[in-house]
């Protein structure tokens, strides 16, 4: 399973040499695998448009589209993507792993439980005081092995 990682630029880079889909897509992504082609057909933008311009749910998209041109097992979140807009981003995932994928979708809320061949709900078993000590490092976690 690969994660598909979010978008990140440094302050620097998107200032003075900005990234641009086109750039992005071939330092991340086979190029000769028609996912990549098929992002365009999704979305609105070209391979000559800076990272920095697109929304949070393009950007997820094109790392998707990045991962999937390698993998058909991902792992991904639906962090900073609006209500609206991850409708888009779920069907690119539905799409490319019925026929031979797998798709982890790490989320906190249920809304998409009718959509899962599997739900898992991870359930907390410290309170909130014993969550907060580990936070803030006043508590250390065991190491497993």
């Amino acid at each position: 399973m690969t994660f598909a990682e979010p978008f990140a630029e440094s302050f620097f880079r998107r200032i003075f040499y900005p990234v641009t889909v086109g750039s992005y897509l071939k330092k991340n992504a086979d190029v000769n695998n028609p996912i990549v082609s098929k992002i365009f057909e999704i979305d609105t933008f070209t391979k000559k448009d800076k990272m920095k311009n697109l929304e949070t749910s393009q950007k997820k998209r094109i790392s998707l589209s990045a991962v999937f041109s390698r993998t058909k097992n991902i792992v991904f979140d639906m962090r900073g993507e609006g209500a609206l807009q991850f409708t888009k981003t779920l069907e690119l995932v539905k799409d490319e792993i019925k026929s031979e994928g797998a798709a982890i979708l790490i989320d906190w809320v249920a809304d998409l439980r009718n959509d899962c061949s599997k739900f898992i709900a991870i359930e907390w078993l410290l309170d909130d005081e014993e969550l907060r000590k580990i936070r803030n490092g006043s508590v250390k976690l065991s190491q497993m092995y």
